[in-house]
């Protein structure tokens, strides 16, 4: 039996054989965001990416960015969820363009009307499995 205490709540989480052991939650960061991983399995990463990309590709009736990478600060083994958010009025939203992929996906800006390059703000989510 673990016992926590307030030294060993944040730190190196890990596990062995799908049992966890070290601390309940590590966070870290990288060139490609920032994420945490808990004890339970659970990890989260998030981004906010700053590009400048036109909106003019015509699809489903509207316009898309090309499509960016998104490299996962940290791999997941499993993904249960992502989201992508356009954080500029001028953007209708963003969303991912790719398969689901343990490593990094790709995105994209989408507007209702076609638009010439400008700086646009995204946030970018994935939430899965590190184990």
């Amino acid at each position: 039996m673990s016992l926590y205490g307030q030294r060993t709540i944040i730190g190196t989480v890990s596990q062995a054989a799908g049992v966890p052991s070290g601390a309940l939650i590590g966070r870290g960061s990288n060139a490609n965001g920032d994420y945490a991983r808990f004890a339970d399995g659970t990890q989260i990463c998030h981004r906010r990416a700053f590009v400048s990309l036109a909106i003019s590709t015509a699809a489903f009736g509207g316009f898309v960015s090309a499509h960016q990478t998104w490299t996962f600060p940290a791999a997941f083994t499993s993904l249960t969820a992502l989201g992508a958010t356009s954080e500029n009025n001028s953007a209708f939203g963003a969303v991912f363009t790719s398969a689901v992929r343990p490593t990094g996906n790709t995105w994209a800006v989408t507007s209702v009307s076609s638009q010439a390059a400008a700086g646009r703000t995204v946030g970018l989510l994935a939430v899965g499995s590190w184990f």
